[in-house]
């Protein structure tokens, strides 16, 4: 399922326990894709997703962020982490470290922190509080919206409370049995479904990415954590580090392999990936776009007519 939605972060509910975190309401636009993936294939396909992060950033940053000291192709993840969502770091970006086994995740997911359930037809949220900790707590202070105002309650933890653990990995779990990859920008109007062509032609090919990428040393295997690369790709300039014809050919490798996972579907969804095909080419992705286009002083309704074609 590809959802495009504006996502809002909730109201603090008391300011002294996040002093260090903007308070202010703000919209983020994505591309998210949900995939069914069965039991035995989940920690292969977090590895090989997790290890595509970095090409993610380059192919499909679209937020632009340009101020006096950083410019940002790709500014969804600054605000994600920088928001209350990233409160507790675990709950946001990258696995770090990615993990081994079905144990490491479910150990992961303790460090993780829940922050909203429904009881009683209201919806309630409050302060998070790591999973680890949450089930071990007697009572509970939150507050629920009704009537146009907020209410305070105390309220005791249920287990089907955890059906409202909301994380915002860039591979992330979901109570639907998917994992949801959330790391995307949206698109340009007429480029948009190649962000589920992409991952859907990956998404039974996890060996063959890990092979790839494990052996790559065009931008892996550099002393580069999975965390660092992707901060690196997020930017409007390609790293120095890396040689620019032989990034064209890596990128074009992993396009390929979804290219040829999309032609054993035979419904000629290939053809949805010409547009990251051409960013390869230029190596210019939507954002670089803007960028040089603000850059050479050209006019800016054209830009958002250019983005709405269909």
């Amino acid at each position: 399922m590809l959802y495009h939605h504006l996502r809002t972060y909730p109201r603090f509910l008391n300011e002294k326990d996040f002093h260090n975190l903007p308070e202010f309401g703000m919209f983020t636009s994505a591309s998210q894709v949900q995939i069914d993936v069965r039991y035995e294939d989940l920690i292969s396909t977090i590895n090989a997703f997790s290890k595509l992060e970095p090409i993610n950033a380059f192919l499909f940053s679209n937020s632009v962020l340009n101020d006096e000291n950083i410019e940002l192709a790709c500014s969804r993840d600054m605000l994600w982490e920088k928001s209350m969502q990233g409160y507790t770091e675990k709950n946001v970006g990258m696995f770090d470290p990615v993990p081994q086994s079905i144990d490491e995740l479910l150990d992961y997911m303790l460090e993780m922190s829940i922050y909203c359930c429904q009881q009683d037809d209201k919806y309630i949220n409050f302060p998070p509080i790591l999973i680890k900790d949450y089930f071990n707590q007697k009572e509970i202070d939150g507050e629920y919206f009704e009537d146009g105002k907020y209410h305070q309650i105390k309220f005791k933890p249920r287990l089907d409370d955890f059906e409202y653990f909301r994380t915002f990995k860039f591979e992330n779990l979901t109570f639907r049995g998917t994992i949801e990859f959330r790391s995307v920008c949206t698109q340009p109007v007429n480029e948009i479904m190649a962000v589920p062509a992409f991952h859907l032609g990956l998404i039974n090919q996890s060996k063959k990415i890990n092979e790839i990428l494990d052996k790559d040393t065009i931008i892996f295997n550099n002393g580069y954590s999975l965390y660092q690369l992707r901060r690196m790709f997020i930017r409007s300039d390609i790293p120095n580090f890396v040689n620019k014809e032989e990034f064209k050919k890596l990128l074009k490798t992993i396009l390929d392999l979804a290219s040829h996972g999309l032609k054993v579907r035979g419904k000629s969804e290939e053809k949805l990936l010409e547009p990251l095909y051409k960013r390869v080419n230029s190596l210019e992705n939507p954002a670089q776009r803007v960028i040089n286009h603000i850059n050479f002083g050209e006019d800016l309704d054209r830009l958002i007519l250019d983005y709405s074609k269909i």
